[in-house]
């Protein structure tokens, strides 16, 4: 099932599996990343709701390309948790777990946008999230971006930069900047060939027009799904090991994917 909606702050479109019997236990509430609409991620968006007690909402906060703003991404976040049973009426009456995220600049923007909210989510996955900041040495960066260390992250990035999101800014640093005993990092390997994944493998078509589009491979969606499921149970558990994040729907023998958990530390 999957529907869209208006809300003070932006615009949503929800999916669920009404075949579940009890729904709505967990609510991803995903940012679509820059120039990109509601309805470029539906491959992912039934990929994880399917056979699950999962909604996913992939969320617009902007009226403009530009997705980077967390005040924007708070405002949305804080309509639809306050008035969630009128705007996903298979959640009215329900508490769900509440994971929120964003591809690319919405994941920043989701990101920052915790210290805003009063009710604080409870777990959050980027998408090649961009621009994230940490601090290096002798080189300053623009601003370090807060993160809360309380709340579990999972992040998906690259091995090497493509569509302009320097992996350095991306996924990797979200994951160094999270608690040390409460996050995931899938590494996708693209140094070899750069067409067989790229930072738009998350929506349906890639994004950007001619400019940054994705591979349109099934197995690359699968294990993103497989994995945020894997993370949804996690944030239930209320603690992160590394045997339940293990991947093996993305063809190891054309695309590599490194995991690293916790105490791990990506250079």
């Amino acid at each position: 099932m999957r529907r869209d909606k208006r809300a003070s702050g932006g615009k949503l479109r929800y999916t669920y599996d009404d075949a579940v019997s009890y729904q709505c236990e967990s609510l991803l509430l995903i940012g679509v990343g820059t120039a990109m609409k509601n309805s470029d991620y539906d491959i992912i968006a039934g990929k994880i709701s399917t056979a699950k007690p999962i909604v996913t909402v992939f969320t617009d906060h902007s009226r403009t390309p530009i997705k980077l703003s967390d005040k924007g991404y708070a405002k949305l976040y804080t309509s639809i948790v306050d008035n969630l049973g009128d705007l996903i009426p298979v959640c009215k009456g329900k508490s769900p777990k509440i994971i929120i995220g964003g591809h690319s600049a919405s994941g920043s923007a989701a990101i920052k946008s915790v210290s805003r909210v009063e009710r604080k989510p409870d777990g959050f996955i980027g998408l090649d999230p961009f621009d994230i900041y940490e601090k290096k040495k002798f080189i300053p960066p623009k601003s370090v971006t807060p993160v809360d260390k309380s709340i579990p992250i999972m992040t998906w990035g690259f091995e090497k930069t493509t569509c302009g999101t320097k992996i350095n800014n991306a996924a990797k640093p979200a994951y160094r900047l999270a608690g040390d005993d409460k996050r995931v990092f899938y590494r996708l390997g693209n140094k070899t060939d750069m067409k067989k994944v790229t930072h738009c493998d998350f929506a349906d078509k890639g994004c950007f027009g001619p400019v940054c589009r994705g591979s349109k491979r099934e197995d690359i969606k699968d294990a993103m799904a497989a994995s945020i499921h894997a993370f949804v149970a996690s944030v239930k558990k209320g603690y992160v090991q590394a045997s339940d994040f293990a991947v093996s729907t993305v063809a190891a023998d054309t695309v590599s994917v490194e995991l690293f958990v916790n105490a791990d530390v990506p250079e």
